[in-house]
């Protein structure tokens, strides 16, 4: 079984898009996504859409309270961003003695633009330890994933 994280719209890959996502998701294998998305909610939508077309089922929508945020035009502050977890065929179990024990909001304090937060990759983990996992627009490598990004070293593009 393997794991698929991505992270982002396009700004730290530049050679992606919905068309890389649309590619690894069609990829044979893919049972799990948990695709991470900023504050611009139109992007989670396009995502989760391209996940329903090729397949995938929608199990939660997970929130990460940033503690901090942009204010948008100057009205609100977002201070929030989401992570869908999906799944395609029968949702696979997770981690027996994990189960019941994450929520589906985490706080985490933002470190740096467009950094994912730690405990994303934590719950990751925690839910399928034994799984093969991949993470998309990586800014480093990281213990127990393939990453894929423009500021890994050795990273070639795709």
């Amino acid at each position: 079984m393997k794991v698929i994280c991505i992270s982002g719209k396009a700004q730290h890959g530049k050679d992606t898009s919905a068309g890389l996502l649309k590619m690894m998701l069609e990829a044979d294998g893919y049972k799990v996504l948990i695709a991470h998305y900023g504050d611009l909610v139109k992007y989670i939508f396009e995502a989760e859409q391209i996940a329903r077309d090729l397949g995938y089922k929608l199990h939660a929508r997970m929130v990460w309270n940033k503690v901090t945020g942009i204010p948008a035009a100057f009205t609100i502050r977002f201070g929030h961003e989401y992570l869908l977890y999906m799944y395609k065929g029968k949702l696979l179990p997770v981690d027996k003695d994990e189960r019941g024990k994450i929520h589906s909001v985490f706080t985490e304090q933002v470190k740096r633009h467009s950094q994912k937060p730690e405990v994303s990759f934590e719950i990751i983990n925690r839910l399928y330890p034994d799984a093969k996992k991949i993470e998309l627009y990586a800014r480093k490598e990281r213990d127990g994933f393939d990453c894929w990004g423009n500021e890994v070293a050795g990273y070639k593009g795709i």
